[in-house]
């Protein structure tokens, strides 16, 4: 929460793959290149290794997107928040959920 209160409004990008699916180290590394413009990832990696994110987040002023799986509870949260939201679903019902949440 330190580091996001440093941040711009609007300029934080919270992504979410879900606690199952997995991204390959290639997947991360477009996905960082695509969204966290040149940030390694691997610096992103160390940083959040031994701490986990509070819901607290998607209300913080500084994040201005949300990249989910669409699970059920990430896509109520990100809807109750009002984010923009950037979908890539795995599995089981993530597929529905992004459709219902774009429509």
């Amino acid at each position: 929460m330190t580091w996001l209160d440093m941040q711009p409004p609007k300029s934080v990008i919270y992504v979410t793959i879900g606690s199952l699916a997995m991204m390959t180290s290639d997947q991360g590394m477009e996905l960082a290149r695509f969204e966290w413009e040149g940030q390694i990832l691997n610096e992103v990696l160390e940083a959040t290794a031994e701490r986990g994110w509070l819901e607290e987040v998607l209300a913080h002023p500084a994040v201005g997107r949300f990249l989910t799986h669409n699970g059920c509870n990430s896509s109520l949260k990100g809807m109750v928040e009002g984010l923009p939201m950037v979908y890539r679903p795995h599995f089981v019902d993530q597929q529905v959920n992004s459709r219902f949440v774009s429509e």
